[in-house]
């Protein structure tokens, strides 16, 4: 019995010590983290708010409404500057107090433990790195002086610096004094529909050049550049009176002059060959293109920005219009004739998007004249050599030796702002019947721009018509059969 007796006691005795074990663990886990540090009782707000050495943030906390923010029940991790760190800073300028507030306060609990480099979110919607490197522990570029107090919402660590606030390309685009133009223009489209649905266009169109996780390199033209721009290029926009004149001209003008100005990645213009902008127009010699230019850095890439474009009509505005044969998106027509989409790959002849089409005759009249159609959207008020591609009959018809004779019109309007139509441009023209014929049609100067909106195609007013001029008694050595690529008009320097 005694030893029974022994027994329960030495069960009892270490059930106790148990439980007293636990009660300490218990006691110790409330006061202490897991690294040895004291834990608060207090909030974030309140444990910073009782520091000396942590006054000047508070007080930028309670200027930004962050002293409110930090005594919630929500979980955060701050990383607070010295005092002498942030002995510079302007408290008058609550814009910047307020985004360096928030951009040393990351969601949820990120203690040292574990770290080697997390890209964290912090409450400015910008990323900034938390990192160990040997034995020191850095947030951003600033070494941490302590770390991992813990209090009833959440962790703080010290920091001997502070993060700047970098704005991204979208924000710097309003903080720039001397880009005040392209501002403007960015900021006019930025627009709200009858549902009050805001949509920003430049984001949606050139990029997104708000986004912290893409990176874009962009040419900013300053005032001065985009004065001397606008009186160059406004020329190149001519608009009739009825349709919104120097109202459209000037809207169009600002569109061209800043439609190439952003490129995808964070690139070193005079280290690359080339860089396409985010519109798909690749600019090579871009050294040249950025040569003068300042740089700015920015959260999500670098700004250039260029007292003067350095670029040629062709280059930025005054493009290439290429409309393929086969497209028959703008409203193709043909008269006399069917008109066949054909393929180009294997027959040994190259068309562009190798595709091209086959115009067959439908009446056997010389009256009957055979013809296609094609209506040429954005045009400028400028000259161009206008060109028509022909591919050979002997891409079906080995044995034929046969070339096509054409006829060209075209519709546009006149100085006059009146519509011409089937203008005779060239007559007579004739194709190698042996291989693709890149034939030049002429050079025209057009007095009025026609820019295509995207709707209907009727708005395309500028149409060439390509006609077969090969007569029925012509049939054995010439043919009445048409085959084309593409129409071409290439730009003219003026």
């Amino acid at each position: 019995m005694k030893k029974k007796n022994n027994k329960w006691l030495f069960l009892v005795g270490t059930v106790l010590a148990v439980f007293a074990t636990s009660c300490s663990n218990d006691e110790w886990d409330e006061h202490y983290s897991n690294t040895g540090y004291v834990l608060s009782d207090e909030s974030l707000s309140e444990y910073i708010q009782s520091q000396s050495t942590m006054s000047t943030f508070y007080k930028m906390m309670t200027i930004s409404g962050y002293d409110s923010v930090l005594n919630s029940p929500e979980t955060y991790t701050v990383w607070v500057p010295t005092n002498e760190a942030l002995a510079q800073v302007d408290l008058t300028d609550t814009s910047r107090v307020r985004e360096l507030v928030q951009n040393h306060i990351s969601r949820f609990n990120h203690p040292t433990s574990g770290v080697s480099s997390q890209k964290l979110y912090m409450l400015s919607k910008k990323f900034i790195y938390f990192t160990k490197s040997n034995d020191a522990y850095y947030f951003g570029s600033s070494s941490l002086t302590g770390k991992n107090i813990s209090t009833k919402n959440g962790i703080i660590h010290t920091i001997s610096g502070y993060e700047s606030y970098e704005p991204s390309i979208w924000e710097a685009i309003g903080r720039i004094n001397n880009i005040d133009s392209l501002a403007s223009y960015f900021n006019s489209l930025i627009l709200t529909d009858q549902d009050n649905v805001t949509t920003n266009y430049v984001l949606k169109l050139w990029g997104a050049i708000d986004n912290e996780d893409s990176t874009y390199t962009v040419l900013f033209p300053t005032n001065k550049a985009w004065s001397k721009a606008f009186d160059l290029i406004k020329s190149y926009y001519n608009c009739r009176e009825v349709d919104g004149g120097a109202t459209l001209q000037t809207k169009l003008t600002r569109y061209a002059i800043a439609k190439q100005t952003v490129f995808r990645g964070k690139i070193d213009p005079f280290a690359v060959d080339s860089m396409t902008s985010t519109f798909g127009k690749v600019f090579h010699n871009p050294s040249n293109l950025f040569l003068g230019a300042t740089r700015m850095t920015a959260s999500n890439g670098v700004i250039y920005l260029a007292d003067s474009l350095r670029a040629a009509p062709k280059e930025l505005w005054h493009d290439e219009i290429m409309v393929e044969a086969e497209n028959s998106l703008y409203g193709r027509s043909s008269l006399n004739s069917n008109v066949y989409t054909r393929n180009s790959e294997g027959t040994g002849f190259v068309a562009s998007d190798d595709r091209y089409i086959k115009v067959d005759p439908t009446a056997s009249s010389d009256i009957s004249k055979v013809s296609v159609t094609f209506p040429i959207p954005n045009t400028l008020s400028a000259k161009y050599n206008i060109y028509c591609v022909f591919i050979p009959e002997c891409i079906e018809v080995a044995s034929s030796n046969k070339p096509y004779v054409a006829n060209f019109y075209l519709d546009y309007y006149d100085a006059n702002g009146n519509l011409v139509k089937a203008k005779s441009i060239a007559k007579g023209l004739t194709t190698n019947a042996n291989k693709i014929t890149k034939l030049y049609v002429g050079q025209f100067q057009f007095p009025f721009c026609n820019i295509w909106d995207g709707t209907s195609t009727s708005n395309i007013v500028v149409k060439l018509k390509v006609e077969n001029s090969v007569k029925v008694s012509e049939t054995t050595t010439k043919s009445r059969t048409m085959r084309i690529d593409c129409i071409i008009l290439e730009p003219v320097d003026q």
